[in-house]
């Protein structure tokens, strides 16, 4: 489906975010985590915990430009559950890595 095909079938798209997220996103765009870690120069240490784990909690991340913005957490997600779903060689850290590389939007409210 290419993204013209998307917007004829849902000219409108919903995303989940904090409250107060809107001003930051104005700013600096609708980024996936990987990209927002790559934004606000995230350390090697603190990428791998907050990319490649499951977070139970939001996480606060700091710019001295960008200021704060909170990454969500992903607390209804199970590893246990994950790794029990996942072939080919994939471990729940390969997809959660996978899925902080993407933006979700839904085509409903």
């Amino acid at each position: 489906m290419t993204p013209e095909e998307l917007a004829a079938l849902h000219p409108k798209l919903y995303h989940v975010t904090e409250t107060g997220a809107w001003a930051s996103i104005q700013k600096i765009g609708l980024l996936s985590t990987s990209h927002l870690l790559d934004l606000f120069e995230i350390n090697s240490t603190q990428r791998e915990v907050i990319e490649s784990n499951r977070r139970a909690k939001p996480i606060e991340i700091s710019h001295r430009f960008y200021g704060n913005i909170m990454i969500n957490d992903q607390f209804p997600l199970q590893e246990n559950a994950l790794s029990k779903c996942l072939d080919d060689n994939l471990y729940p850290k390969d997809w959660l890595k996978l899925l902080n590389s993407r933006v979700f939007f839904w085509p409903s409210e």
